[in-house]
């Protein structure tokens, strides 16, 4: 896949610069079952207590995937073929692209309202970002 914006990874064509609530838990939902296709997802969140229809599963998978938070595969079915989708490993970048143009916009602010909106940090988290630390 070619070099993509930011603002177009994380947009599409242009809508609004966040992920919406069902292409958020999309991403949770693939990233807790692993590789799957639009039915293992729809049946997480159906797991979950939501029912989406499959058509729109379909669909927010392949936003996911052409914003390039997803890949896409390809698995020979019976009758045809399906696709699968498991996250991307361009996620971290896009991530850190992201969190770069919030801070050059509004300064130390936006870090002080991360941190309040994440809350006090669990002894475990602290121990894994002093060994992300140290790692780096």
């Amino acid at each position: 896949m070619a070099a993509v914006s930011l603002s177009r990874a994380l947009t599409g064509a242009g809508a609004n610069p966040v992920l919406t609530d069902i292409e958020s838990e999309a991403l949770a939902a693939v990233r807790e079952v692993g590789v799957a296709g639009a039915a293992e997802v729809r049946e997480e969140f159906l797991r979950r207590g939501r029912d989406v229809p499959y058509t729109t599963m379909s669909s927010v998978l392949q936003r996911l995937y052409r914003r390039g938070l997803l890949t896409r595969g390809k698995q020979r079915v019976r009758g045809g073929q399906r696709y699968t989708f498991e996250v991307s490993e361009k996620g971290p970048a896009l991530i850190e692209a992201f969190l770069n143009r919030i801070t050059d916009a509004f300064g130390e602010k936006a870090y002080v309202r991360l941190f309040e909106a994440m809350g006090a940090p669990s002894a475990v988290e602290i121990g894994r970002l002093k060994q992300k630390l140290k790692e780096e």
